[in-house]
């Protein structure tokens, strides 16, 4: 929420009020699904996770309402105009794609892993036909963010 001052108090001390002050107002949504499945590989004991997560875009609405007063030393407001536009930003669509497994390894430890090797081919930011050096291209394809988490229960 963003707005003008509504008056200005000069060296004289009188209130000089802004002829014309405006209020902007923006209500965004960002909608986002997201599935996941696990497949137990060893029941109870190693399970395979995968998910992907769908960004479809950003939209809501942008209100500006601008209140103009004809004499800038009264208080008064002599005319409010409203503008209501909606927008749809579809340059924010995004998907991401993860891997990983969860190894349970007794009644008290568990261990997460996460790796997103599928988000580089999906986002096709690995170019082939450019570069002859198959070395590269899986470094590009199968170095990725690896992430782990512990959980230990006391």
């Amino acid at each position: 929420l963003v707005w003008d001052e509504d008056y200005q108090k000069p060296i004289d001390g009188d209130k000089a009020y802004n002829t014309a002050r405006t209020f902007k107002t923006d209500i965004g949504f960002e909608p986002t699904l997201t599935f996941a499945a696990t497949y137990a590989v060893v029941p109870g004991k190693f399970q395979f996770n995968c998910g992907t997560k769908i960004t479809v875009g950003d939209l809501g609405w942008n209100i500006v309402a601008t209140q103009t007063r004809d004499d800038p030393t009264s208080s008064s407001v002599d005319s409010t105009s409203t503008i209501v536009a909606f927008g749809f930003d579809s340059s924010d669509f995004a998907t991401s794609w993860d891997a990983g497994f969860t190894a349970f390894l007794g009644k008290k430890v568990t261990v997460d892993a996460s790796y997103n090797i599928l988000n580089k081919l999906n986002n096709n930011s690995v170019d082939y036909s450019s570069n002859n050096d198959i070395w590269e291209v899986v470094k590009d394809v199968f170095v990725q963010k690896l992430e782990f988490l512990v959980t230990v229960k006391l």
